[in-house]
This record gives structure tokens, sequence and C-alpha cells, in this order.
């Protein structure tokens, strides 16, 4: 009965941050009180109440509060499955996306991307390295080591394309940020050739209105008019325009 309770409570509170309804942070602290007073705190639906909490605290952009519940998300986790866990990894980069987006400390977003990558190549053949070198790729260009994030981008690429197939949203992502890398350090025809082969991917895949489609649309006219050709360039992204409007 307890455990159903704190189940039952923990689904409604998600339903309403789903919702965005004004109860939301109401049912969202208690889920993560009583789950963590009955069922403890080596329970998995108190790290999921919590995982919750710190979603709504960061759109409401309470920032303070938001890392303090992500930082204990993480130790949740950390308690219930311990360091390496799935789990734990996935809560520590949604850790570090948020450290380095929100509230600017990219240096120590880079510590926990790394930590949490080298975990994920552990265990061998699962896609979430993929996912988590590009975010640290992404950020490695933010701070302003576009050649390191190449590099590490390029590898990625292979990795992704060995273990998901070239036409994979995945492989597409990492063509996009090396797109980036190369645009970042003036290497446009390179930076085209990148957003080309993502765009026919996510064309393929989630077809022409998509946003990611549309996103990467914008990127290539960006490359192709800066090489001079305008006209291309301008016609591209005005297609984007109208499709997404």
């Amino acid at each position: 009965g307890l455990l159903l309770a704190g189940a039952v409570l923990t689904c409604y509170a998600a339903t309403l941050l789903l919702l965005r309804s004004p109860e939301a942070e109401r049912y969202l602290r208690e889920s993560c009180e009583r789950c963590l007073a009955v069922l403890g705190p080596r329970d998995p639906l108190n790290a999921e109440a919590m995982n919750n909490l710190a979603i709504f605290l960061n759109r409401q952009g309470r920032l303070e509060e938001a890392e303090k519940a992500y930082r204990d998300g993480v130790r949740l986790c950390v308690a219930v499955y311990g360091e390496d866990h799935p789990s734990t990894l996935s809560v520590r980069v949604n850790l570090a996306r948020f450290i380095s987006e929100r509230v600017q400390r990219p240096w120590e977003a880079e510590t926990l991307l790394r930590d949490a990558l080298k975990a994920w190549r552990g265990r061998s053949g699962d896609e979430r390295s993929i996912t988590t070198a590009n975010y640290l790729g992404e950020l490695l260009i933010t701070l302003g080591r576009a050649e390191e994030g190449l590099r590490l981008l390029a590898g990625t690429l292979r990795e992704a394309e060995s273990l998901l197939g070239a036409e994979h949203a995945r492989s597409a992502m990492t063509l996009v940020n090396l797109g980036w890398a190369n645009r970042v350090q003036g290497r446009l025809r390179d930076a085209e050739d990148c957003y080309r082969r993502a765009l026919e991917i996510r064309r393929r895949i989630l077809g022409p209105d998509h946003d990611h489609t549309l996103r990467a649309t914008v990127q290539l006219a960006w490359v192709i008019a800066g090489q001079g050709r305008h006209e291309e360039g301008e016609r591209l992204a005005r297609a984007a325009v109208e499709r997404g409007e």
C-alpha cells in the first residue's frame, strides 16, 4: 500500500509537470517528501520524484533550488543504483547540462561529462555514450576549444555509424556538431559537407518539416552564404522559415 501510494503520487505529480499545471509544485514536493519519509532513501521512486522537481524548478528559473534538486537526485541515484549505473549516469549528464547552460560553470560541467562519458564507454554498445560525447563536444566548442571538440566528434561519428548506422538521429546530431566545429574554425566547405549529410539524414528519417530538419537547413544556409553564395543561402533559409510557419 505505501509503495503504491508513493508511485501514484509521483505519477500524478509528473502528469501535472507535463501539463504545466499551477498545482505541479505542491504535488512534486509532496511526492519527494512522502517517498523519502515512507520508502527511505534507497527506493528508486525518490530519484524519480526529485528529478521531476528539478525539471520544474529549472523551468521556473529558480536556479539555486533547481541545482540543489539535481544534486539531490544524483545523490539518491548513487544510494539506490551505485556510481556507474545508467540511471545515475543519466542524472549526472542532466546536472552537467544544467550547470553549463543555466548557471554558466562550464569547467564543472566538463568534468561531469568526461566522467560520465568514460563510464558510458565502459558499458560496451550503449548508445548513450554518443549523446554524452555530443554534449561534451558542444561544450568544448563553446569554451573556444573547437579543434579538441572536432577530434572528439569525429571519433564519435565513427562510433555512431558503427553502432547505429549512418541513417540514425544520433549520427545526424554528430554531423551537425561537426559542422559547427568546422564553421567556428573557418572551414566552411567542411562545415557545408557535414550539414548537407545531416540534412539528408533528417529529411529521410524525420521528414522535411521537423524542427531538427529545419534547423539543419538554416545552418547549411549560413555556411553557404558565408562562402559568398548568397542567393543560394537566402533561398534555403527562406524555404526553412516558410516550412516552419
